[in-house]
């Protein structure tokens, strides 16, 4: 029995070590398991993270990019307007295809360049050194040859068919496109506009040709760069510049900047390039993986890489890309997180198998029945853990960390729930503040604006509205005032629960700014001051339709220098411009507040008299034709001036009046000048 009991004893023991080697194996391999899928879920969460921020940069490019095409077009358009300029650009045309000989047409052709380059130099000054732009050029169709480059007058006549893509497409289809291109000196973004001349000489509104503004890549990298870890490089295939620029301009180039395996540095925000180039080897980076990390830098990178499409491959996808965008940011941090989050995990599993054969070894003692259970309840634990994982990464997915917008995530009870740290570099105040007070956002708007801010607020931040947008201004915390674009709209779940809402703040003060300069430019006259003809008009189209509703009487004075050409040939147009930049002061000391004065065209100017019948009106002429004949100019020993009067009519339209005014400042020269003529 004693044996019977022992041989029992020892079945069951053998049994027992059996199942705890068996179950210890068991538990090995699913540690081994568990520490694998755990890896595999890691690795996987780390290079989704770097696709989405390949992704978002890709995005902040194009959308950079996008910005600088719009800004391209905007003063392509500005320019092409001018009526000057259409004046001129027509005449080169007329020119190009008149009959003279060959040597007339030159000549005539070279003094047109000549007037248009003066006419464009300053604002084209304005825009080099402030704006960075690189081009404004003048094409004719068919084709592209080239009439004025305003930025490089000394070159012009080639024909560009097989490099202008842009150019060629205006030309033919008379439509305003944009895009990278390159040209004979530069590769930029480009803006092409058509340009249309209907004064006298042509048949309606004559197509003339295109208009170009382009600036290099500088703006749109910084741009994409702004508030972001991350720096950028443009780089262009040297093939590429080889079929299209000037070799003389490319030797020049490549002199400044070596290429690196076939690729020249174009633009960079960082010299950092230059040793991703020697240690990268371009041609083997993988085209269908926009991102690859180079741990061989200290700190590691993560490199993005985007391919660089211009305007003729965007249109034929057979096309070559003719560079890259090279972006990279280090990632030492998320790397060693990583690592971290592995050594702990294998950590974990071989403290938790220690601690599981212990358990087994007790389990065994106390019955099979309790360690089923245990294994039931872990298992358990295990599938809440994992799904409270996956709601956590969906959440954090919804948010837009990696933007240079300061967006903000409000809960169903107004709290914020996430602010992109974009937030601190807009406003200069810590995330913390808004987090801890949802209507901190509301003392920084500024006072002019918020009534405008609370009305959007009150009508748009609640469920049932569509998403809203409003523009207004921010007092930052060192003070400065910035201009700030805001849309709202509601935030809802897969199934159409109402999860609270979403805001985007947009700086925009840079975009205010340049609207702002560019239309100042449009609407004065660059050399002295003064309106321009187009403004001009629009103020007196504004007095003649008060004047029908009101029946108010306003006149014109028309003024013209005499002689002038004298004082250009005599003393250089140097001298002449001056002069009429002093014309300018003496008329604004001598005309009232009310009144407005504009260059009509060279040496003519126009002043408007609101609420001024014609005696009075032909007494401000004589005191206007007095105060410039007894003026003392610098460059000349004097001036004179013929002006002629006139006043508005019952019947008159615009065009009558323009020409009564023209008529009597004729009549004033024909009597011999220096006098004034009431019509």
């Amino acid at each position: 029995m004693k044996r019977e009991l022992l041989r029992s004893g020892s079945r069951i023991a053998g049994k027992s070590l059996r199942l705890f080697i068996l179950l210890s194996l068991l538990f090995a391999c699913l540690d081994v398991v568990f520490v694998l899928i755990n890896f595999s879920s890691a690795k996987h969460a780390l290079d989704d993270r770097f696709a989405e921020i390949s992704n978002e940069v890709q995005a902040a490019f194009f959308q950079a990019q996008a910005a600088t095409e719009q800004s391209m077009l905007q003063v392509a358009t500005l320019v092409a307007n001018e009526p000057s300029v259409q004046r001129l650009f027509f005449a080169g045309k007329q020119a190009l295809v008149g009959e003279q000989s060959a040597a007339a047409t030159q000549q005539e052709l070279q003094r047109i360049r000549q007037k248009l380059q003066g006419i464009l130099a300053m604002p084209w000054e304005v825009l080099a050194r402030n704006y960075d732009f690189r081009q404004l050029q003048f094409h004719f169709g068919p084709g592209s040859l080239s009439f004025l480059r305003v930025h490089e007058p000394e070159r012009f006549g080639d024909r560009m068919d097989a490099v202008r893509h842009t150019v060629v497409t205006v030309n033919q289809t008379h439509k305003s496109v944009s895009g990278i291109e390159t040209g004979r000196m530069h590769t930029g973004i480009r803006g092409v506009v058509p340009v249309f001349f209907s004064g006298s000489g042509a048949s309606g509104s004559e197509y003339v040709g295109a208009l170009e503004a382009g600036t290099g890549f500088k703006t749109t990298l910084d741009n994409a760069v702004r508030g972001r870890k991350i720096e950028m490089a443009v780089l262009l295939a040297t093939r590429h510049l080889q079929e299209n620029i000037w070799p003389d301009i490319l030797h020049s180039l490549c002199e400044k900047r070596r290429p690196r395996q076939g690729y020249y540095v174009e633009e960079a925000t960082s010299p950092k390039i230059r040793e991703i180039l020697d240690s990268v080897n371009v041609a083997q980076l993988h085209p269908d993986l926009s991102w690859r990390i180079i741990d061989d830098f200290d700190p590691a990178i993560l490199l993005i890489h985007i391919p660089l499409r211009d305007f003729a491959g965007q249109k034929d996808r057979d096309r070559d890309d003719i560079g890259k965008v090279m972006a990279w940011q280090p990632v030492a941090a998320e790397l060693a997180l990583f690592h971290k989050g592995v050594r702990t995990n294998i950590l974990y599993a071989v403290f938790g198998f220690f601690i599981t054969e212990l358990l087994l070894y007790g389990a065994l003692h106390v019955g099979i029945s309790k360690l089923e259970t245990m294994v039931e309840d872990g298992k358990r634990e295990l599938a809440q853990t994992v799904d409270k994982l996956r709601h956590s990464e969906r959440k954090f997915k919804s948010m837009a960390e990696f933007s240079v917008d300061w967006d903000v995530w409000y809960g169903l009870d107004g709290q914020a729930i996430y602010i992109t740290p974009s937030c601190e570099e807009i406003s200069g105040y810590p995330r913390e503040l808004f987090y801890r007070d949802p209507d901190f956002f509301v003392s920084i708007v500024h006072p002019d604006d918020m009534e405008v801010f609370l009305r959007h607020r009150q009508d748009h931040y609640v469920k049932s509205t569509p998403p809203a947008e409003v523009t207004f201004r921010i007092i930052r915390k060192d003070g400065e005032v910035r201009w700030i674009w805001h849309k709202c709209q509601a935030v809802f779940a897969d199934d159409g629960e109402w999860q609270g809402r979403r805001t985007t703040n947009r700086d925009i003060t840079e975009q205010k700014r340049i609207e702002a300069q560019l239309h100042r430019l449009s609407t004065t006259d660059s050399l002295t001051g003064a309106h321009n003809r187009r403004m001009f008009i629009d103020l007196l189209e504004r007095e003649l339709q008060r004047s029908r509703r009101y029946g108010a009487i306003f006149s014109l004075l028309m003024f013209d220098i005499d002689y002038f050409k004298r004082v250009n040939d005599r003393y250089g147009h140097d001298s002449g411009d001056r002069v009429l930049v002093e014309v300018v002061e003496v008329c604004r000391q001598t005309i009232r507040t009310t009144d407005t004065l504009a260059r009509w065209g060279g040496e003519e100017f126009m002043v408007l008299l609101p609420l001024t019948e014609s005696d009075e009106a032909r007494s401000m002429g004589e005191r206007l034709r007095k105060a410039i004949a007894h003026h003392d100019f610098a460059d000349v020993d004097s001036l004179t001036v013929s002006v002629g009067v006139t006043s508005l009519r019952q019947l008159d339209t615009m065009d009558i009046l323009l020409k009564r005014v023209d008529k009597a400042l004729y009549a004033a020269k024909e009597a011999g000048r220096n006098r004034v003529v009431l019509l």
